[in-house]
């Protein structure tokens, strides 16, 4: 409400609400009054309560019947300033619930006459300087309900322009009080952002808050109203979008409204139309992944070309499993398949094959909980079934896309690189022509066999594992923490190419889970006083006899190690029956499908299936696998994995 047009007239000036009390008075009325100004304003005494009338005032008990400006009414009156005072009011309305009282005190004309009286016989000059006051006065009476219809007209019209800008904008504005009530004050276009007119309403129902939220929303105003913290540290505690009924992205804003005791008195709710931005955002990030997906094609062709190959294998297998039949005796491998995938498919940033491995884990995720409750409320294996072949139409359906995705990234790696992709599972080996004819020629000669498997059919180690870099960078990012150090010890050495070409993807979970589940977050490192980054070490080394190795893989990182107690109570929760296993048998049930010490699932972990799919593949290969660990030291998983030069041999026939 402007009132500081108010402050210099000389006139006195009230301004009332509906009950009486002064909300305002210009320094002129609270000389009547004997009070200082703000102590009139604060403590908004009735009007009756500062002044004494000879007789009652009707307009003050018919306030809200006055549409138009009432005629100037004289009356004696008193205050604790003066005993015995004259004056003439008038009453108009200035708001919807204020009223502009204008109170001119006759008593001071009145007293002013008297004493130049008494002086006309002393000084004729003060008799003049009386006449020349008295038309000044008639002057000002007579301009003044002039002034107050051209001060009146001007708000109005400000009123109007300030509206006018208001709806000029994109964005809707309302404010609400300290009860959730929206005012009647609000932006045309909150009627295609929030929906509808928020007058009248509570802003937990204009703001869409859920049932459950409602009461939490309430705690957050009340806060807010009472500032118990800084505002602009509590605003943006409070709900920052709004939903709509045509999947727009709505941000909301909050900006207070101070009186003049700097309190918060109301609070101006801006929401605005994103979703244009947002689309854009996502955009911008599809075709970053596209260009980060291009550099890690060039940079890591071998191994793109290896996660190919391994994930069409996979798709087909997945395939055979989506029937009636099939589908819940392989239901863990399923998850393995598809986490995995997602893992591969994040490092390479295909973001699209990331997406969809991620709605295909989702739908697994209802499945699991809607055959629990089957079993729970002993529905018949008829009805089971139609759930199942209702929710594996779909998952067929998605396995189609991803099928669809994969082909479309590998036809674009074969068209930039000008290369074809074996998806059989096979190497293709490319031979210089003098190679090829000493092969050839000296195939009997044992010391050539022996060269020509190392040179044709063993592939350096550091073949596997150079997106590792790539992977941790991505994981870091995505997890807000500091990258850690990557050491990599003997990934010169040789192994038969395509045996393990499905571990070492899946090798990618232990990594990942090391960054999640193990590592700590600087803070916590520094507390334990360790390096703010970790360091994964990865150690390979083969060792040798006459016609069977082994290859050894020892994974370490220097993490918070492997919370027995957590995973203990995560195996009761899943009814595991653990009482007479000893610490190192419980510690090895983290590799059993579904087992996660995190309560949350996220993109890069949670889900209980990385270490799962890690195990199966070591027992695979027919090796084995072991797990060490000490609290807030480290982790250390040892992987033994037998392979035959032999059999190598027969791969070259």
């Amino acid at each position: 409400m402007i009132t500081h047009i108010f402050d210099s007239l000389l006139e006195p000036v009230f301004i009332i609400d509906q009950t009486s009390k002064v909300i305002y008075c210009n320094e002129a009325a609270s000389l009547l009054t004997d009070k200082n100004q703000r102590q009139l304003m604060r403590s908004k005494p009735t009007l009756s309560s500062l002044f004494r009338f000879n007789k009652p005032i009707s307009y003050l008990e018919q306030l809200s019947t006055i549409k138009d400006p009432t005629p100037y009414k004289e009356f004696l009156f008193s205050s604790a300033s003066i005993n015995d005072g004259k004056a003439q009011m008038t009453i108009q309305p200035y708001s919807e619930s204020a009223w502009l009282i204008y109170f001119r005190d006759v008593t001071l004309e009145e007293r002013l006459q008297r004493k130049y009286r008494a002086e006309l016989g002393q000084k004729e000059s003060v008799i003049e300087d009386l006449k020349i006051a008295r038309l000044e006065l008639e002057k000002y009476s007579k301009n003044l309900e002039r002034l107050v219809d051209e001060r009146t007209n001007e708000l109005k019209s400000l009123n109007t322009t300030m509206k006018a800008l208001l709806d000029s904008l994109n964005q809707a504005f309302f404010v609400f009080n300290s009860q959730g009530d929206c005012l009647p004050i609000f932006s045309n276009a909150c009627l295609d952002i929030i929906e509808s007119s928020p007058v009248g309403k509570k802003i937990w129902e204009v703001l869409n808050i859920e049932p459950a939220q409602i009461s939490g929303f309430k705690n957050w105003m009340h806060t807010v109203f009472m500032e118990m913290l800084p505002f602009e540290d509590l605003a943006v505690l409070g709900p920052n979008k709004r939903k709509h009924s045509q999947g727009k992205t709505i941000a909301v804003e909050y900006f207070p409204i101070r009186n003049a005791e700097n309190t918060i008195q109301n609070i101006v709710c801006m929401a605005s139309d994103i979703t244009a931005l947002v689309e854009a955002k996502k955009n911008f990030e599809y075709e970053k992944s596209k260009v980060e997906s291009i550099l890690k094609m060039v940079a890591n062709r071998d191994q793109l070309k290896m996660f190919f190959s391994e994930s069409t294998l996979s798709l087909s297998k997945l395939e055979s499993y989506l029937s009636l039949e099939n589908f819940f005796p392989n239901f863990e491998d399923i998850y393995r398949v598809i986490h995995t995938l997602k893992g591969g498919a994040s490092t390479f940033s295909y973001i699209d094959l990331k997406n969809q491995c991620h709605q295909f884990e989702s739908l697994l995720n209802l499945i699991t909980n809607d055959f629990k409750q089957n079993i729970a409320e002993n529905i018949s294996q008829n009805e089971k079934k139609n759930i199942e072949a209702s929710d594996l139409s779909i998952l067929k359906e998605l396995n189609k896309k991803l099928k669809k995705s994969l082909q479309k990234e590998i036809y674009d790696f074969e068209k930039m690189f000008r290369t074809k992709v074996d998806l059989q599972g096979n190497k293709i080996i490319e031979v210089g022509s003098t190679d090829f004819h000493i092969l050839l020629n000296s195939l009997k000669n044992e010391k050539i066999k022996n060269w020509a498997i190392d040179k044709y059919l063993f592939y350096p180690i550091s073949a596997y594992v150079g997106h590792f870099e790539n992977l941790l960078l991505h994981t870091s990012t995505f997890l807000q923490k500091p990258m850690p150090n990557l050491k990599v010890i003997g990934d010169h050495l040789k192994i038969p190419s395509n045996k393990f070409n499905s571990l070492f993807q899946n090798l990618n979970h232990l990594l990942r889970n090391s960054l999640d589940h193990g590592i700590e977050l600087p803070h916590i490192r520094e507390k334990n006083k360790k390096p703010i980054k970790g360091n994964l070490t990865i150690t390979f080394s083969i060792t040798e006899a006459f016609s069977s190795n082994n290859l050894i893989i020892v994974f370490e990182d220097d993490g918070q190690g492997i919370d027995l107690d957590t995973l203990k109570a995560k195996l009761i929760e899943k009814k595991v029956n653990i009482e007479n296993l000893t610490d190192s048998e419980v510690m090895l049930k983290i590799f059993d499908p579904q087992v996660s010490t995190k309560n949350e699932v996220t993109e890069i972990s949670g889900q209980g299936v990385g270490l799962n799919a890690v195990h199966e593949e070591v027992k695979k290969l027919g090796g084995k696998l072991k797990v060490e660990s000490s609290r807030n030291c480290f982790t250390r998983f040892t992987m033994e994995l037998p392979f035959d030069r032999l059999e190598a041999l027969k791969n070259a026939s």
